[in-house]
C-alpha cells in the first residue's frame, strides 16, 4: 500500500512538471498589433515563394489623390497575417490572401527606396474583400436590350450566341439561322484599372440584312455589336456609373447621365456627348436598330415604342430564353465571357484575320469581334483600344473624368 503511494506521488510530481515545463516552453502566440498600420492599400500581385523562412511576397498599391504608392511586401514565417470580421481578428494562412483584398500592413526593420518600394511585414490585416468578381459586375450592370425586329423577318433580329448552331462555323450561320433555337447570350469582358472598372458586352446576330431588294450588298453574315460602361470604383461594391459608349456600326456614340452628378461632370473632349442614358433601376438600356442592329444609347422606345410598332425586349435574367415572337417584351438572357472566343482569335478557321469573321453569304468576312472595333473618324484612338484599353480611350474621347487611372490591374493583351 506504501508502494503504490509512493509511485502515484512520483506519478503526479512528474506530470505537473511536464505540464509546467510545455507552459514556460511554449508561449502564447503574440497579441495583434493594435497601433495605426505603415500603408494601407489594394493586393494586386502575390507570388508564393515558400523558401525556408519566407512564405512569399504581395504587391500591395494605394492610388489615392492620383498618387501611386507601391509596395512589395515579404511575408516571413513570423509574419502574423489576420482578417478583420467586425471587430475581432481571425487568424489566417499565406494562402487566405486573394488580390483586389485591400489590406493593412506593419513593417519590421528598414524600408528599401525603390519603386515599388520594398519591405517585410511584421502584420498583415485583411480589411476588405467586398470587390464583387469580374462577372458579378457584369450582372449588375447587365444593360436592358431593347432590340427593334422587322416583320420580314424578325428572327433574324434576335440576339443570340456565335455557335447556336452547336459548331464554331461561322460560314453556315446564315443558312442554319431557321433551323435552330436562338437563345439569348450577351458576350462580356471587364478591364480594371485601380480606379475604373469598365464592362464591355457585345450581342450578336447570325444576319446583317436588308428588306431593301436594291440593297444586297450591305447584308453580310455574322453580325457583332456592343457597348462599353465606365464605372467608377467607390459609393458602393458596384461602383458608380460614369459613362456609356456604344457601337454602329463603324461609329461610337457617348452618353451620361445627367441625373447623376458624376457621370454628369464627363463633358466633351475629342468627342460630344451624344445623349442621356436612361436606367431600368441600375441596368442602362441599349437600343438595337433592326436589320443592321446598330446600337445607340438614348433612343427611348420604352417611352415612344419600337420604330415598327413592335420588338423584343432582353433583360438578365441568367436562363437563356428565344423570344415567342417578334414582339415579345419580356425575354431573359444570360452572361457568356468572351473569354472563349479570345483564346480562337488565331483560329483561321473562325477569323479571316484578326477580329473579323469569316462569312461568305452576300459582302464576305464584314462582321468584327471587339478587338478589330473602330470608330473611323476618332483621331488617336485604334482599332482595339475599345477592347484592350478602354482608359485610353475614354480619357481621350472625354474630360471632366474626376480621378481617373491609366495604370491597369487586368488588361486583355494582343
Amino acid at each position: 500500500m506504501l508502494k503504490f503511494r509512493f509511485y502515484l506521488s512520483v506519478s503526479i510530481v512528474i506530470v505537473l512538471s511536464l505540464v509546467t515545463s510545455m507552459t514556460v516552453g511554449c508561449p502564447a502566440p503574440p497579441e495583434a498589433l493594435e497601433t495605426e498600420p505603415d500603408f494601407t492599400g489594394f493586393i494586386t500581385e502575390i507570388h508564393p515563394i515558400g523558401e525556408k523562412g519566407t512564405l512569399g511576397q504581395i504587391l500591395v498599391e494605394s492610388h489615392a489623390d492620383k498618387l501611386v504608392d507601391k509596395y512589395m511586401v515579404t511575408i516571413k514565417d513570423e509574419t502574423q497575417i489576420f482578417k478583420q470580421n467586425g471587430q475581432e481578428r481571425r487568424r489566417v494562412a499565406f494562402e487566405a490572401l486573394e488580390t483586389k483584398h485591400q489590406v493593412q500592413v506593419w513593417f519590421s526593420g528598414p524600408i528599401m527606396e525603390s519603386f515599388p518600394m520594398q519591405g517585410t511585414a511584421q502584420q498583415v490585416v485583411i480589411i476588405e474583400s467586398a470587390e464583387p468578381t469580374h462577372r458579378q459586375l457584369a450582372e449588375y450592370w447587365a444593360p436592358v436590350w431593347w432590340q427593334d425586329t422587322d416583320d420580314d423577318n424578325f428572327r433574324a433580329d434576335y440576339i443570340t450566341n456565335i455557335d447556336f448552331d452547336g459548331d464554331w462555323n461561322p460560314l453556315n450561320n446564315w443558312n442554319n439561322l431557321p433551323q435552330f433555337e436562338l437563345k439569348a447570350y450577351i458576350y462580356y469582358w471587364v478591364v480594371e484599372t485601380t480606379t475604373h472598372w469598365f464592362i464591355g458586352y457585345a450581342d450578336f446576330h447570325p444576319r446583317d440584312w436588308s428588306n431593301d431588294i436594291t440593297a444586297p450588298w450591305d447584308q453580310h453574315e455574322n453580325d457583332m455589336e456592343g457597348c462599353l460602361l465606365a464605372i467608377q470604383k467607390g459609393g458602393g461594391s458596384y461602383g458608380q456609373f460614369v459613362l456609356l459608349i456604344t457601337r454602329a456600326h463603324e461609329d461610337f456614340y457617348s452618353y451620361k447621365n445627367y441625373d447623376s452628378p458624376l457621370s454628369n461632370m464627363v463633358r466633351k473632349g475629342h468627342e460630344d456627348i451624344d445623349g442621356d442614358v436612361e436606367f431600368e433601376g441600375h441596368n442602362p438600356c441599349i437600343y438595337v436598330k433592326a436589320e443592321g442592329h446598330a446600337v445607340y444609347g438614348d433612343l427611348r422606345w420604352e417611352e415612344d415604342g419600337f420604330p415598327s410598332g413592335d420588338g423584343v425586349v432582353y433583360r438578365y435574367t441568367g436562363q437563356a430564353e428565344e423570344p415567342q415572337n417578334g414582339n415579345d417584351r419580356n425575354v431573359g438572357y444570360d452572361l457568356v465571357y468572351i473569354g472563349e472566343l479570345w483564346e480562337k482569335r488565331y483560329d483561321s478557321d473562325i477569323f479571316y484575320e484578326l477580329g473579323t469573321f469569316r462569312g461568305d453569304d452576300y459582302s464576305n468576312n464584314k462582321a468584327h469581334a471587339p478587338w478589330q472595333w473602330d470608330d473611323k473618324d476618332d483621331g488617336e484612338v485604334y482599332a482595339d483600344q475599345f477592347f484592350v484599353d478602354p482608359a485610353h480611350l475614354v480619357d481621350y474621347y472625354h474630360d471632366g473624368l474626376g480621378n481617373f487611372s491609366h495604370d491597369y490591374i487586368i488588361q486583355f493583351q494582343n
